[in-house]
């Protein structure tokens, strides 16, 4: 009970860390810094109260469900990960797509003939883009994880040696080359990345580092491990978390790029 406790609250108060990240950044609510310092808005003391609606969603949960066993929570944890990373991969194909085209049509000057000088301005705006494209796509790919079941990994592999290919094939035969090409394939070789850890995880298993002797049964094993992990993760973590809010920010990221505070990461080619 305890530990499947410890470890679903660690996972709510990871998924209002994620929340609140999206608030300040997106929508530029205070964060709870300021509760720290004196003087907080009443919003700065709401997202502080998610994380306790977080830890309390936790709790009633596994109290409410006291005959599930670890292993079952492990598959249910496992299959809610696969989703995100099915959604993810969704997402990044068709915002991938739709950005390739939105830029090779505005490079080639045919875009204004298509949508009209306004929008065709509007397209060239991250916010605008973000919001009316990106958005709706997103929106599209967790539809479209709900009903397919493969992690998307061999596809997005193939899809950046295609991006490689249409690249060397247009500046060597047809000496054509433009930004958004090279920009697509940064932008896929990235997720890739991150795509095959959850790949190697969920498919292949996990090699991990135990503090226990090799002729250790299964037993020390299972409690060695969750051990080693939180005296060796979760003090990093809480070193993170602690520095962010001594610098009065409510993230490690606004520390390392202060100058995207302001602004979504949502076109990644609408500079072109």
């Amino acid at each position: 009970m305890i530990v499947r406790l410890f470890g679903w609250t660690v996972l709510a108060v990871l998924a209002v860390f994620l929340i609140n990240n999206y608030l300040n950044y997106w929508q530029d609510l205070p964060g709870v810094a300021p509760v720290l310092n004196g003087g907080a808005p009443l919003l700065s003391w709401v997202q502080l109260a998610l994380y306790g609606a977080g830890a309390g969603l936790a709790m009633f949960y596994v109290f409410t469900h006291r005959g599930v066993t670890l292993r079952q929570d492990s598959q249910r944890i496992s299959d809610i990960n696969a989703f995100l990373i099915r959604a993810a991969f969704w997402a990044v194909l068709l915002v991938g797509l739709a950005d390739m085209v939105i830029s090779f049509l505005r490079v080639e000057g045919l875009l204004d003939g298509l949508v009209g000088h306004a929008i065709a301005g509007d397209l060239g705006r991250s916010h605008w883009r973000g919001t009316y494209i990106h958005m709706p796509l997103i929106a599209l790919s967790i539809g479209l994880a709900a009903v397919t079941r493969t992690l998307g990994f061999p596809w997005l592999a193939l899809l950046v040696v295609g991006a490689e290919l249409l690249i060397v094939l247009g500046r060597f035969i047809f000496s054509y080359e433009q930004a958004f090409m090279a920009d697509l394939v940064r932008f896929w070789y990235a997720a890739l990345f991150l795509f095959a850890s959850a790949y190697t995880l969920l498919e292949e298993g996990m090699c991990a580092l135990t503090c226990s002797t090799p002729g250790s049964t299964d037993g020390p094993k299972a409690r060695s491990m969750p051990s080693g992990r939180s005296f060796s993760a979760l003090p990093c973590a809480g070193s993170s978390w602690s520095s962010a809010w001594a610098e009065n920010r409510t993230s490690s990221i606004r520390r390392c790029c202060p100058s995207r505070r302001r602004r979504p990461a949502s076109a990644f080619m609408s500079n072109i």
